[in-house]
């Protein structure tokens, strides 16, 4: 796999709150003079939990047109944590207080998530990966909010708050068989078959 659960979880998190600087890591918002551009929403992976499906023999393989099994596979559910930290300045120009965007950023991430508990799932995509990535999702789940202190040693003051977020899937896990191959030559000699 070339791709990542994270930037397919960032992107679609870019899709349902446009105008918002959907990041990895703080310093990915950054300009040249080491300014952020607010709003921001910023992606933390907690965890990551893997467990395998099943019995400890594969459950299932993967055969050539030769009927030879090239690969072997499991099935694991996989439940990873995101935390999603959110934070605005005030708005001069529209007198819009930054506690209050950055409470309607997660307010409007959290009612998309409640949205997707009703469906029964969602794939996420990861474009930047190449080929794109699929990654099926069968259940997002809100596990906490949180307010957070503004930073007000800088100006701007920026303000936060965060939710945890788990993404449970199942993944199928799989390895290539090698096939080795002899060719026996049995003859018959003076002692016997050899």
């Amino acid at each position: 796999m070339s791709g990542s659960l994270k930037i397919a979880f960032a992107l679609w998190l870019s899709a349902k709150i446009p105008g918002v600087a959907v990041v990895g890591q703080t310093l990915a918002n950054q300009d040249a003079d080491g300014l952020s551009s607010y709003p921001e929403c910023l992606i933390t992976r907690l965890s990551r939990e893997e467990e395998m499906i099943g019995l400890p023999k594969n459950t299932d393989r993967v055969k050539n047109a030769d009927g030879h099994v090239i690969a072997k596979g499991k099935l694991a559910h996989e439940e990873t944590t995101y935390r999603l930290t959110f934070a605005a300045t005030d708005d001069a120009a529209t007198g819009t207080p930054g506690l209050t965007t950055a409470e309607a950023l997660r307010r409007t991430v959290r009612d998309t998530i409640r949205q997707t508990q009703l469906s029964g799932g969602i794939t996420l995509t990861d474009t930047e990966a190449n080929p794109d990535e699929l990654f099926n999702v069968r259940r997002m789940e809100l596990i906490g909010e949180n307010e957070i202190p503004a930073d007000t040693e800088q100006v701007p003051f920026v303000y936060r708050c965060a939710m945890t977020v788990r993404l449970i899937r199942v993944v199928r896990i799989e390895r290539p068989v090698e096939h080795v191959f002899e060719t026996i030559t049995v003859t018959e000699g003076p002692y016997g078959t050899h």
